[in-house]
């Protein structure tokens, strides 16, 4: 007795101001959702329904009123999103419209619909509905439409252009966070970036190992003061050693040497492909990787000091390419062209 007692004074207490005011009774019901939790969605209904008191165009029967006169009689609070009770929990509530509703997920979008639902004719007076790019968003400007709902005609189109206004300026402040958080996320790649080029726990070494290739044509002087031209082919082994920087960087002092008895001549006046002699080539220079040091791809450049009896004797410099410890590399000589076939292994302390 006291329990029914208390429910209705509650019902009379939410529904006082019918009798001293001509503003409608309005009962906002649960939204069918989709895509949020739960507590999300009773959050923004939350928020709707104070966002259409603050328009005070209606009498709004509070949350926990609408409940305790419904669970009273019985009624399931589950039917609140049955369309087919709308009107029925409208007359239970003593009210005259109800405002219902759906929140849903649609190709990343947020689709909210509020309808204005007449309890007497049961007939759908207002809907009005709205894409969100997120739940800030929605949360944000959700509240326009129910300022739409409760809106005049004049109302309704200076709400229509401030909404516009709102949501552009929500857009381009969004996107100023998005920008500034790629910013900052770059900024933060590139410290890593550099920390990794520098940063080792252990001390590493790389030894070099590759064999040189430098073919060309150059002049041979014969015997009557003559000078004839020969191809040339001389191979040099090269040895390096190196310090491992990072994953990233690695660096090696490279030294090189050849010896050769045999030179392969073209043709000319007294000079044949078995003319023999000793020749002593040598290589200095130094190597840089720069890339993917584990497994590559990595570029190299290469600079130092060639000297072939034969080929090329000066500074050259070379590209390369290094993948899985394998590397090649080529260099331009004057008259011919200078390759390297290698394989590199580290040791770490």
């Amino acid at each position: 007795m006291i329990k029914q007692i208390l429910l209705t004074l509650l019902f009379i207490l939410s529904t006082l101001q019918i009798y001293t005011d001509d503003k409608p009774v309005i009962a906002v019901l649960d939204f069918k959702y989709s895509g949020i939790s739960a507590l999300e969605a009773a959050v923004l209904i939350d928020y709707l329904t104070a966002s259409i008191v603050e328009t005070d165009k209606f009498r709004v029967i509070q949350k926990a009123g609408r409940n305790a006169i419904l669970l009273e009689q019985e009624f399931s609070l589950s039917y609140m999103t049955d369309e087919r009770y709308h009107v029925k929990i409208g007359r239970l509530l003593s009210a005259n419209q109800v405002v219902v509703g759906s929140i849903g997920i649609f190709r990343d979008k947020y689709l909210l619909t509020l309808k204005l639902i007449d309890i007497q004719s049961g007939e759908t007076l207002k809907i009005e509905t709205d894409k969100f790019d997120s739940t800030d968003e929605l949360l944000e400007q959700g509240k326009y439409l129910a300022y739409k709902i409760a809106a005049s005609e004049e109302q309704y189109l200076e709400i229509t252009k401030i909404q516009e206004k709102e949501k552009k300026k929500f857009q381009e402040q969004k996107e100023k966070e998005r920008r500034e958080r790629e910013r900052e996320a770059r900024r933060r790649n590139i410290e890593r970036f550099f920390h990794s080029l520098f940063y080792k726990k252990n001390t590493t070494w790389n030894f070099d190992f590759s064999i040189g290739i430098a073919t060309g044509r150059y002049s041979v002087p014969t015997g009557d003061s003559g000078i004839v031209e020969a191809n040339s082919i001389v191979a040099l082994f090269n040895l390096g050693l190196g310090y491992y920087i990072s994953d990233y960087i690695s660096t090696t002092f490279l030294l090189g040497f050849s010896y050769e008895e045999y030179l392969l001549y073209k043709r000319y006046a007294s000079y044949s492909s078995g003319d023999r002699e000793r020749l002593y080539n040598f290589l200095i220079g130094g190597r840089l990787y720069i890339g993917n040091l584990r497994i590559g791809p990595a570029g190299i450049i290469e600079l130092g000091y060639l000297n072939t009896e034969t080929t090329f004797r000066g500074f050259y410099y070379s590209f390369g390419l290094y993948f899985y410890s394998f590397f090649l590399t080529l260099s331009p000589l004057r008259n011919g062209i200078y390759g390297q076939l290698g394989y590199t292994f580290r040791i770490t302390r």
